[in-house]
């Protein structure tokens, strides 16, 4: 069974056609490449994938299990990542740090607990490091954890915009699935 698998995906926007009918799947272990010339609609197909767009019809399965219409923070919890063609990371901070700002948007304490470091404001502030910690494990990046990401290596730092991105929740899902500016 295919761990990937696109059948007859066809994207329209309005009168333009970006899909006609894709088809192809992906096995376990498998590298594969995506290419074509521009407008060709490569974008468009890792959009849909990663539930960017909607598909006019056909169907996308990962695992055996449909994941078309699914928003892209549940498609991301599936195990379907994505990163951008231009790395988007604080180059200033450490690996863990960038992978903590990813997650204060989960955050509850507030300005207040923030200011006056209260006690419920410092062991959210371990839990989002622990969390951070975990997601770069999850990455294979957790030795790097003190390492400023721009002395980091380009596959490294691909690997970093995952782990920053890894186990999104819907009130950050819109944040972390969108291309940067």
């Amino acid at each position: 069974m295919a761990q990937l698998q696109m059948d007859n995906i066809t994207v329209k926007f309005g009168g333009l056609v970006a899909l006609s009918k894709l088809s192809f799947s992906i096995n376990t272990a498998e590298i594969v490449g995506l290419i074509g010339p521009n407008g060709a609609g490569k974008t468009t197909v890792f959009n849909v994938l990663t539930g960017v767009y909607r598909a006019s019809s056909g169907d996308v399965r990962f695992n055996g299990n449909s994941i078309l219409g699914k928003r892209p923070h549940e498609i991301f919890s599936r195990g379907v990542a994505r990163t951008f063609q231009n790395i988007r990371l604080f180059s200033a901070m450490t690996a863990v740090e960038n992978a903590m700002v990813a997650r204060h948007c989960r955050s509850g304490t507030g300005v207040v607990g923030a200011i006056f470091r209260t006690g419920a404001q410092r062991r959210e502030e371990r839990q989002i490091r622990d969390r951070a910690l975990e997601a770069l494990a999850f990455m294979g990046v957790d030795r790097y954890a003190d390492t400023v990401a721009a002395n980091l290596s380009y596959g490294l730092q691909r690997r970093l915009e995952i782990a920053r991105a890894w186990h999104p929740s819907p009130r950050c899902s819109s944040w972390m699935n969108r291309p940067p500016a």
